[in-house]
């Protein structure tokens, strides 16, 4: 249902935008930076991340993107350092200003797309050539398609608690990470089905599929444990640019 009601928070990457590097004359942290200029955006999608360094920061919003007038610019423009006052004794110093445009943004958003859509055929080719049977690659891409369709519908639910996050190409490089990872434990399991079809013949495919899992489930469990823990901190302490990452990761 979230899905069809348009539930994705597309960043500046998928709509266009404006993109600033702003220098300060001391450190700023990037999440106290990004909530203060929401209000002067408009509460219009606004990114910000450290830039070779912490006293630089690249700011990007899709404010006022469809406006492609001078008087645009000089709105956000003036907008920004608003916002960016507090945060310096002295006026922060904008050091250089770009502008995504929407058709190229859409751009970049088919390509995403097509990215992953690539990703799914190379994969469904390799599993085909190892395991010599069509079933094992169209069952891998069906888990695979189900495991993105999970991070997306969390993505869209968890905007219902308030918790924001944009699809960026950040995030398009999480999901395909999520899918790379996803297979790699796929294929294991494959393979020992495959290895236990071929010695237990006088047990019952059920049985063998049984077998097959949960004499891997240990390392299945492992293994994503310790990954877990690992985004799991990332997600609570890392910097806003790798939120997106690290929450795909963790579903």
């Amino acid at each position: 249902v979230l899905f069809m009601q348009g539930g994705f928070n597309l960043g500046v990457d998928f709509k266009g935008g404006r993109s600033y590097v702003v220098e300060f004359n001391q450190a700023v942290p990037t999440d106290k930076v990004k909530e203060a200029l929401a209000d002067d955006f408009g509460g219009k999608g606004v990114e910000v991340k450290t830039f070779n360094g912490p006293t630089k920061l690249k700011v990007t919003t899709s404010y006022l993107v469809e406006d492609e007038s001078i008087t645009a610019n000089n709105t956000v423009r003036t907008a920004l350092e608003t916002g960016l006052k507090q945060f310096s004794s002295q006026a922060p110093k904008v050091v250089s200003e770009s502008k995504v445009g929407a058709t190229v943004a859409d751009d970049i958003l088919t390509q995403s797309f097509v990215s992953i859509f690539y990703a799914l055929i190379a994969i469904f080719i390799y599993i085909l050539i190892r395991f010599r049977k069509w079933q094992y690659s169209l069952g891998g891409i069906v888990a695979l398609v189900h495991d993105t369709l999970v991070v997306l519908g969390a993505l869209v639910i968890v905007r219902l608690f308030g918790f924001e996050l944009e699809i960026d190409q950040v995030f398009i490089a999480a999901v395909l990470t999520v899918i790379g990872y996803s297979i790699n434990d796929t294929v294991i399991v494959f393979d020992r089905i495959r290895e236990y079809l071929g010695i237990y013949t006088n047990k019952s495919t059920d049985e063998v599929l049984n077998m097959a899992i949960n004499s891997t489930f240990s390392r299945t469990l492992i293994t994503s444990l310790t990954t877990l823990f690992v985004v799991l901190i990332l997600l609570l302490f890392g910097g806003g640019a790798i939120k997106g990452f690290a929450f795909a990761m963790l579903v």
